[in-house]
Parts: C-alpha cells; sequence; structure tokens
C-alpha cells in the first residue's frame, strides 16, 4: 500500500483510510472536496458512507494496479 498525498485522484478508487497507523476503513471512495481535504467512502454493507477529513490525521493509502499485476 502506498500513502497517497493527493485526495482528490481518489475519487472512484478503493483505499485504506488510517488513523495512527490503524486501518479504520476501506472502500471506494465517492466523493472529494475540490482541496483534497474531505473524502468519503460509500456505504457498504451494515457500513454507511462515511466522511474522513485530512485535518483530524486521517491518511489514505491505495494499492497500485501495477504492484497487484505481477510479472508478464
Amino acid at each position: 500500500m502506498h500513502l497517497q498525498h493527493d485526495w482528490v485522484a481518489l475519487l472512484g478508487e478503493v483505499i485504506q483510510v488510517r488513523l495512527d497507523d490503524r486501518t479504520v476503513r476501506t472502500g471506494r471512495v465517492d466523493g472529494v472536496t475540490q482541496d483534497g481535504a474531505i473524502l468519503w467512502i460509500e456505504g457498504h454493507g451494515a457500513e454507511p458512507r462515511t466522511m474522513f477529513e485530512r485535518c483530524e490525521g486521517f491518511t489514505a493509502w491505495i494499492e497500485y494496479k501495477w504492484d497487484s499485476e505481477g510479472c508478464r
């Protein structure tokens, strides 16, 4: 997993949201503010749509597609 500094680029991607190196939520980003300060993870099953703010210490982590494809 890789730390993603540009939250705007995460729209539509599946990410991990972490706080103090602990994963608090994994899911698809379905909204991001224009300044990239806030993102929303879509609801899934019993998990509701959830908002995360960068100023509260949350970080976003993504697995790059080329990391999971293996050698060809």
